[in-house]
């Protein structure tokens, strides 16, 4: 059956049949994103549109996997082709449990043992025992973090993450996590900044004087690094601060306002509801009150909560990328030069040394009959290697990263895909590394273990090739 008009003396077939047989629609409706059949038909065999599974609303086709969510369902974001997850990809999945449990199970042996030994020792070798195992409390913490990190995404969500995304990103735990991370990096990097300055003091032979009271004002020093290692995590969840560290909000079931909503967004929704809003700089508190005055009673308890400072990725790590127009951009490139500056002082501090041992080097090398001497020259070689080993992981690590937030933030590159990378291998893997070089004993134990290991896999080499040797035919050259 067609339905024609008639226009101009001529008959023209204008209409759409819906599949219902009771309305007809002008062929302008059809594939227009919107049900105007109430079956469905009209949008059904289009191409341009993509179907929320819940709802059964329209979208545009070109909206499916664009990174922002506009089904209430996240269907469009949630799907075959483009699911989420707290950590992206199989190699980055096994990494991250590599690290984290290496992490935490060499730092808490070294924690445990620095603690056990600090009676009874002098006051330098206290003050090295007390920097040495704040660095490795600190490295401790992100080793959990890590690993808690890995849970979540393994075994608490799996491939659920994605439905429950702005849930994990406004949560507690995320938060949580997110000041674990933090506050452990921190601790060992002032304290690692605090342990150089200290030993570079102590090379010069400055530290000889005030013997009775130095360990009193390192021991103050420390302790207010420590205070201001967790100050540093937890301002940016300060609710007297929220206008500049709140990212959105996020709702439930409130279709005004689908995934994570910006100050931006919810100035569009209220102007158009209450007239222009013409203040650019409206808190998150007015926008509450106008949003409780804007929906019914039957809203009365309306459910948001905030995406916090900590709730930028999934990861739930410090947001170190951000943008020119980022209110927290002040703060946080604050927090990423001070860290700047305390790599740089590390690493003078060490250069420092090293001209000192090798100094020390030549001048034993005058004296190398005495064994004495030679146990110095040793000495001063592992404490080069030692030093080496601190400046170039320092470098593989915080010069990379440092780079790409200063050209995130110039906007020269996105670097959004990349968080997850750093988060996961690039800053944690420090954490595996430190307690090798700041701790002789596990140093030892774990260099004792690699000579073991490479020795057993020499004998078997050998014997595999005198096997094959003694079964090799002895063919008779007459």
């Amino acid at each position: 059956l067609t339905f024609l008009s008639l226009q101009g003396g001529k008959y023209h077939n204008n209409f759409f049949q819906c599949r219902n047989g009771r309305i007809c629609v002008s062929y302008e409706k059809v594939c227009n994103l919107v049900d105007d059949c109430g079956d469905g038909s009209d949008e059904r065999m289009c191409k341009n549109n993509f179907q929320c599974k819940s709802s059964g609303f329209y979208i545009s086709l070109v909206q499916k996997c664009d990174g922002k969510v506009d089904c209430l369902d996240h269907s469009d974001e949630c799907n075959e082709e483009c699911g989420k997850e707290i950590i992206s990809g199989l190699l980055l999945k096994i990494l991250a449990w590599i690290i984290s449990v290496s992490a935490v199970l060499l730092n808490a042996a070294s924690v445990i043992r620095g603690l056990l030994i600090m009676k009874g020792k002098s006051d330098a070798a206290l003050i090295n025992r007390v920097l040495s195992t704040l660095i490795n409390f600190g490295d401790l913490l992100t080793g959990f973090y890590l690993l808690l990190i890995s849970v979540q995404d393994t075994i608490i969500m799996g491939s659920g993450y994605c439905e429950k995304l702005f849930l994990w990103l406004s949560s507690d735990r995320c938060a949580f996590l997110g000041v674990m991370n933090t506050f452990g990096s921190n601790i060992s990097l002032f304290s690692m900044t605090l342990l150089s300055v200290f030993r570079a003091v102590q090379v010069t032979g400055k530290s000889e004087r005030n013997c009775s009271i130095r360990w009193k004002i390192w021991g103050l020093i420390s302790a207010v690094t420590v205070i201001i290692s967790i100050a540093i995590p937890l301002i940016p969840l300060l609710n007297s601060l929220e206008d500049s560290f709140v990212n959105g909000m996020t709702y439930k079931d409130i279709r005004f306002f689908i995934g994570s909503a910006n100050k931006g967004d919810h100035v569009n929704i209220l102007g158009a509801y209450f007239g222009k809003i013409t203040n650019p700089a409206i808190s998150w508190r007015i926008i509450r009150n106008l949003l409780n005055l804007m929906f019914s009673n039957d809203y009365s308890k309306l459910s948001r909560s905030k995406i916090h400072f900590y709730g930028y990725d999934g990861v739930c790590l410090f947001k170190f990328f951000v943008k020119s127009d980022d209110p927290q951009k002040l703060f946080v490139w604050s927090v990423i030069l001070i860290n700047f500056t305390c790599g740089l002082i590390i690493s003078l501090c060490y250069g420092v040394i090293n001209l000192r041992a090798r100094k020390c080097r030549k001048a034993v090398k005058c004296m190398m009959a005495n064994n004495n001497s030679r146990r110095e020259d040793k000495h001063s070689r592992r404490l080069q290697r030692n030093i080496t080993w601190i400046i170039l992981t320092d470098f593989i690590c915080w010069v990379p990263f440092l780079t790409t937030c200063l050209f995130h933030s110039l906007e020269v590159v996105d670097a959004t895909s990349l968080y997850s990378v750093f988060s996961i291998v690039i800053l944690p893997i420090n954490s595996c590394i430190n307690p090798l070089i700041y701790d002789n004993f596990l140093r030892n134990k774990f260099n004792g273990a690699v000579r073991v290991v490479f020795r057993k896999r020499g004998k078997q080499t050998t014997a595999q090739f005198e096997m094959k040797v003694a079964t090799r035919p002895i063919h008779n050259l007459t």
